[in-house]
C-alpha cells in the first residue's frame, strides 16, 4: 500500500508530497497503533469457552507444557483462527453500524446508556484516536473497523492490478477522460472502502507521470452519488482525504504567519499549496470544509485578505494574486523581512 513491497508498481518510485500529516494508510507508525488495538481487542473478546477449548487448552498441553514450538500448532489451527477473526471483525462491524445509525438518527443516546460492547468498541477507537494525534497522523471518522477488515482481508493480487490499472491509464492514456472510464471501470468490479484504498494509493504512491491525478481523484469522489452525503457513505475515505486537505493546509499557514519569525520561502510554498488546492477543489462538495478554512484564517489578522478571498469573493481568479501577495506583504512585514512587496 505504501509501495514499500517490490509487488506494488510504485515500488522504490517515490511519493507524492506532502507538508500535512499523511493519512493513516500511509504512515508506517499506523501499524504499530493498530497492533495495540489488536491485541486489547483480542484480550477482550478472545476469553470464551469456545477459544478456550479449540485454543488454549490443546496449545498448553500439547505444546507449551511439552517445550514444542507452538508455530506448528498455529499452523494447524490457521483456517479456525481466521473463521474466528472474520466473526470478529463481523462482530465489530454490527457494533459500528449501530453506533453510527445512533448518532446519525440523534437518539438521544448518552454515554450511560450504551452497552457493554458498544463501549469497548468506543474505548478502542478511541486510544486509536489518541495514538494519531501522539504520532501526527490523519486519522479520519471512516477508518475504523470496516477498514481495519479491509485492511486484514485485501486481497493484495486484486490490489496491485487495481493499482496498475489506474496508474497505467494515467501514464499511457490519451486524456483524462480515459482515465476517467478505467476509474468507472474499476469501481465496477470493486467497490466500496477497497476502491478507495486502491485509489488512494494510485495517487500518493509512484512516479509523478503515472499518479493518479487530484483531479481523477475527486471525480471519482463526486460521481459516487448525486449529494454531499451520499457521497460521503461511497467513498468515505477519499472524501475524508480531500476534504481534510485545504483544512490542514489553513491550520498550517496559519500557525506559521503567528510565529515570531520563520522562513518566508517555505511560507510561500505552503501559501501556494493551499491556493492551488482550493482552485482544485469542488466548491459545492466541500463547501463545509471551505467554511471551516475561513473559521481557521479569521483566528490570525494576516490571514484576513485569504478570508475575503475565501468568503466575499467565493475564491474567483481574478483576485487570487492580490490576496495572496497581501498575506506574504503581512508576512514580511511581521517578520521584519526586508525588501517588502508593496501592494
Amino acid at each position: 500500500m505504501r509501495g514499500e513491497l517490490s509487488g506494488h508498481p510504485g515500488f522504490r518510485k517515490g511519493r507524492r508530497r506532502e507538508l500535512i500529516p499523511s493519512l493513516c494508510l500511509f504512515d508506517p507508525v499506523y501499524a504499530s497503533g493498530l497492533r495495540d488495538l489488536l491485541n486489547l481487542l483480542l484480550i477482550a473478546r478472545f476469553r470464551n469457552k469456545t477459544i478456550e477449548v479449540n485454543i488454549y487448552e490443546p496449545l498448553r498441553r500439547d505444546y507449551l507444557n511439552k517445550g514444542k514450538n507452538a508455530a506448528s500448532f498455529f499452523d494447524h489451527k490457521k483456517d479456525y483462527l481466521s473463521d474466528q477473526i472474520s466473526k470478529l471483525f463481523s462482530w465489530l462491524n454490527e457494533v459500528e453500524d449501530r453506533l453510527l445509525y445512533n448518532r446519525s438518527s440523534n437518539t438521544g443516546v448518552d454515554d450511560a446508556e450504551y452497552s457493554k460492547e458498544e463501549n469497548l468498541v468506543l474505548e478502542l477507537l478511541d486510544k486509536l484516536k489518541v495514538h494519531s494525534e501522539d504520532n501526527r497522523y490523519f486519522l479520519p471518522k471512516a477508518a475504523g473497523f470496516k477498514l481495519i477488515n479491509c485492511l486484514y482481508n485485501l486481497d493484495k493480487k486484486r490490489f496491485i492490478s487495481g493499482v496498475k490499472a489506474l496508474q497505467n491509464a494515467v501514464k499511457y492514456g490519451d486524456d483524462h477522460n480515459y482515465v476517467v472510464r478505467q476509474v468507472d471501470k474499476l469501481i465496477n468490479e470493486i467497490d466500496g472502502i477497497d476502491f478507495d484504498v486502491i485509489a488512494l494509493s494510485a495517487y500518493m504512491i509512484g512516479e509523478k507521470e503515472s499518479c493518479l491525478s487530484y483531479r481523477a481523484l475527486q471525480d471519482a469522489c463526486i460521481g459516487s452519488a448525486r449529494n454531499r452525503s451520499g457521497m460521503l457513505d461511497a467513498r468515505p475515505l477519499i472524501s475524508a482525504e480531500l476534504g481534510r486537505q485545504p483544512i490542514h493546509l489553513a491550520k498550517m499557514i496559519t500557525i506559521t504567519a503567528e510565529g515570531v519569525t520563520g522562513d518566508i520561502s517555505e511560507f510561500e510554498v505552503m501559501l501556494d499549496l493551499f491556493k492551488t488546492n482550493i482552485k482544485e477543489i469542488n466548491k459545492l462538495r466541500f463547501e463545509q470544509e471551505i467554511k471551516s478554512c475561513i473559521g481557521i484564517l479569521l483566528g490570525s489578522d494576516t490571514m484576513y485578505p485569504l478570508v475575503k478571498w475565501l468568503g466575499d469573493e467565493k475564491a474567483e481568479e481574478g483576485s487570487c494574486f492580490l490576496r495572496m501577495q497581501q498575506v506574504l506583504a503581512a508576512v514580511k512585514k511581521k517578520w521584519g523581512t526586508q525588501d517588502l512587496i508593496q501592494v
